[in-house]
């Protein structure tokens, strides 16, 4: 696993573009935050709110969102 951002409050950040490959973010208040473009390949998103995130044109491959909170899949 890349760097720990577990229970972190990311409500409203900007990560655009970031490379968050592997990241840690059980837990983490994401809401609203702005991942446009960032590459969250392999980030574990176990319980983490992700209501109104905006995760457009971002690599999600083996991301694991099923357990996340408030997850809408981009464009739906």
């Amino acid at each position: 696993i890349g760097a720990s951002m577990r229970r972190t409050n990311l409500a409203g950040a900007n990560l655009q573009g970031a490379d968050l490959t592997r990241v840690d973010f059980t837990e983490a208040d994401l809401e609203a935050a702005n991942l446009r473009g960032a590459d969250l390949s392999g980030a574990d998103f176990t319980r983490a709110d992700l209501g109104d995130a905006h995760l457009e044109g971002g690599k999600l491959a083996e991301a694991r969102l099923q357990t996340a909170r408030n997850y809408r899949a981009p464009g739906a």
